[in-house]
């Protein structure tokens, strides 16, 4: 399935991140999924995910990085 997702991304010009590749980097232990179930991240594999995601909006200049001015941030 994520090959076709893939291939059907590259050929409309639709990002697609693949976590597979984020979770082989962390050794895609079984903590990153929710005990018994084989593709559901669990709160670990979520926030990796959280991370790769910012990790690609900032590279790719889709949003500007957080302001260092405590007042404009939001509460």
């Amino acid at each position: 399935f994520r090959n076709h997702l893939n291939e059907f991304c590259q050929k409309t010009g639709t990002p697609f991140l693949n976590f597979e590749t984020q979770f082989d980097k962390m050794g895609n232990t079984p903590d990153l999924f929710i005990p018994g179930h084989l593709f559901h991240p669990s709160v670990k594999g979520h926030r990796i995910i959280g991370e790769a995601i910012a990790g690609y909006i900032m590279d790719e200049g889709l949003m500007d990085p957080p302001s260092e001015d405590p007042s404009t941030s939001a509460p």
